[in-house]
């Protein structure tokens, strides 16, 4: 008799197999680079302390950047002294692609930034009960606008699965697609080499992992689906949200989280601090860059082929699959949530 396990997700896994058991997942979606980035998130509301914020963190290791940008215009101060072809650069706000890109026509890097133009439509709705723009439409034009006139290398259609984290791995995963192919189908198809999503780990450590490889490996089978298997997809992985504490044992948690991130495929890693201390910035970017250059962890699938986690991580896929299904007999995720209806 096969011992089982029953998951935070409610998925009953076998732990112990013969060969004869043993699950055949699909392709995962490639990364679009080789390395792994450690990502510091800066508000942009106060433009001076957030440029001394930016290069300090660049100086002290990190490898990219993300801003909570107030106002478009604050984007020449926020990236002057950055190199845009060497340091991704994500931007997250209500944001105006033309008005960003004037800001940025003139930086000597512009051409080469790449990145995350965050503005996730679904995830807005969900949480503010309004669209960016006001409508739906509106906010599909913006992002098919983003697309066109933006640099290549600048991810402009993004989705927040990790808004979805107290629903668990699975309705991260569900909702973070849902909401790329939607914006995809309004965009096209060809643009699917430019898709970022975000997820969040959760103290499940095992769980995490196959949270990570199930949305490579969902997006993937969506990717062949529109006959653009070979776009890659960019992953960020988040760490738990957890009440600020001043007890450095919390740092044991994150750590786990952000390797659990890693092993299960993220392209780059925010470690949310354990507080707002200037030591515990510190401590999250130390932990990323220890992981990211002392660890040697540099396949890109290191648990491919752990029975329990393959098993784990195609039963993501499948009813993840299931959420999408149900989502498009309704009408589509983006219909049900421009109606107020419940996803969940």
């Amino acid at each position: 008799m096969k011992a089982s396990h029953i998951t935070s997700d409610g998925i009953d896994l076998p732990v112990t197999s013969g060969a004869a058991d043993s699950v055949q997942r699909g392709p995962a979606a490639a990364r679009p680079f080789s390395q792994r980035h450690s990502v510091v998130a800066i508000d942009g509301g106060e433009v001076k302390q957030a440029t001394i914020a930016s290069q300090s963190a660049l100086q002290n290791g990190a490898t990219s950047l993300l801003f909570w940008l107030h106002r478009e215009e604050d984007l020449t101060a926020l990236t002057q002294g950055v190199r845009l072809d060497i340091a991704p650069v994500h931007l997250i706000g209500n944001m105006d692609p033309l008005k960003v890109k004037m800001a940025m026509d003139k930086h000597p890097n512009y051409q080469a930034w790449h990145g995350g133009f965050i503005m996730d439509p679904a995830e807005n709705r969900q949480r503010t009960q309004q669209w960016f723009t006001q409508t739906l439409q509106g906010d599909m034009d913006r992002l098919a606008q983003a697309s066109e006139i933006l640099p290549s290398g600048l991810r402009c259609i993004t989705s927040n699965g990790n808004s979805q984290s107290k629903h668990g791995h699975v309705a991260q995963i569900a909702f973070a697609a849902a909401s790329l192919e939607a914006q995809l189908q309004h965009v096209g198809w060809h643009h699917a080499n430019r898709c970022m999503m975000i997820l969040q780990a959760s103290d499940d450590y095992l769980g995490s992992i196959a949270m990570v490889q199930a949305a490579r490996e969902l997006w993937q089978s969506m990717l062949i689906k529109h006959q653009q298997a070979n776009a890659s997809l960019w992953v960020a992985g988040f760490t738990a949200d957890r009440d600020a504490s001043d007890d450095a044992a919390n740092l044991i948690d994150t750590g786990m989280n952000l390797q659990a991130l890693w092993l299960g495929g993220c392209d780059e890693l925010l470690n949310q601090p354990i507080n707002r201390s200037a030591e515990a910035g510190h401590w999250a970017l130390e932990q990323q860059l220890v992981l990211a250059n002392e660890t040697d962890l540099k396949d890109d699938e290191p648990l491919r082929g752990s029975y329990t986690l393959d098993a784990w991580t195609a039963q993501m896929v499948n009813m993840a699959t299931e959420h999408m299904d149900r989502w498009k007999q309704a009408g589509g995720l983006m219909k049900l949530l421009d109606k107020d209806s419940r996803i969940w």
